[in-house]
């Protein structure tokens, strides 16, 4: 109220300040929630606020998150049924087992980008168990990899014939090697 003095002059100046704190924290609310209706789920209602206002804060942050979480799981699972469904079609009719091995190699390594892969199938030899390598991806027959394992020694000993289980290899040693860029002289 202009010309308000000393009571009325602070009442004034309280309901504008009022005013003022929850026009700013309404406005905070709409921008994010605009931001959540076109799909941006970064945002989040940052504004301090008391009372009601900080519940509705609150629950709006959380339904954000929720949302959020929501959506990474559906992604999730849309990338997996969709690649399940390309390599089921990939495969279907394929009875070559080198095919089967080449063919969800090339295409699930780059999909995960995985650096080198490789297949190896069991053969039973006299009484030993043999892993022999079916297919691979980035992979060159080196020193210390061979072509042909044996079931529970060096590279396989995680492998026991028969087992069908995911294998964890912490032990193999790193491949360590220098790359020189075609304008670096080598030293001689």
């Amino acid at each position: 109220m202009p010309g308000a003095a000393g009571t009325w002059r602070d009442l004034t100046d309280n309901v504008n300040q009022l005013a003022a704190r929850l026009t700013t924290q309404v406005r905070a609310i709409a921008e994010v929630a605009t931001a959540v209706t076109t799909g941006d789920l970064t945002q989040s209602i940052a504004v301090e606020a008391l009372g009601e206002v900080a519940s509705l804060k609150d629950n709006i942050n959380e339904m954000i998150r929720n949302l959020r979480e929501t959506t990474v799981k559906n992604n999730e699972q849309d990338w997996l049924k969709t690649n399940m469904a390309k390599f089921s079609r990939m495969l279907q009719g394929q009875k070559d087992l080198l095919t089967v091995g080449r063919l969800i190699l090339s295409e699930l390594a780059p999909l995960v980008n995985a650096q080198q892969g490789v297949f190896y199938t069991m053969r039973v030899d006299r009484d030993e168990s043999l892993l022999m390598l079916l297919a691979s991806y980035a992979h060159k027959q080196r020193k210390h990899l061979d072509n042909v394992l044996q079931a529970g020694g060096g590279a396989g000993r995680a492998v026991r014939a028969g087992e069908r289980k995911r294998l964890s290899l912490p032990t193999l040693r790193p491949i360590t090697f220098r790359l020189h860029p075609a304008w670096e002289r080598r030293p001689r």
